[in-house]
């Protein structure tokens, strides 16, 4: 049986939220869980795993980039609606970064 795909993603904090919490709450939901850089921090899953927290299903776009199925092209957040009330709080939004446009395997 093939290995699922690991997407990630990254969590930018809101206001003031202390990091180490957010985190913590990541990994407790399931979620391998980046260090801390600046106000945001990366998380890591298969797709199985962000659709049971964030409610969505993700798609690989032909450039290599993830994206919600269904969601306008130019929107790359995550739904915050399926976080428990005090990390929705916490999170400022969660986004699937773009893959580089230059190097090697670039359009």
């Amino acid at each position: 049986m093939p290995e699922p795909v690991v997407h990630s993603a990254q969590v930018v904090l809101a206001g003031a939220a202390p990091g180490e919490r957010v985190q913590d709450a990541f990994l407790a939901l399931g979620f391998t869980v980046g260090p801390c850089v600046g106000r945001s921090f990366s998380i890591a899953a298969d797709a199985a795993r962000f659709r049971a927290v964030f409610g969505v299903s993700l798609v690989t776009r032909g450039d290599g980039g993830v994206a919600v199925n269904g969601a306008p092209p130019a929107e790359s957040g995550l739904p915050l609606h399926g976080l428990p009330g005090s990390l929705q709080r916490s999170v400022a939004t969660v986004l699937f970064s773009e893959p580089p446009t230059f190097g090697p395997g670039a359009p």
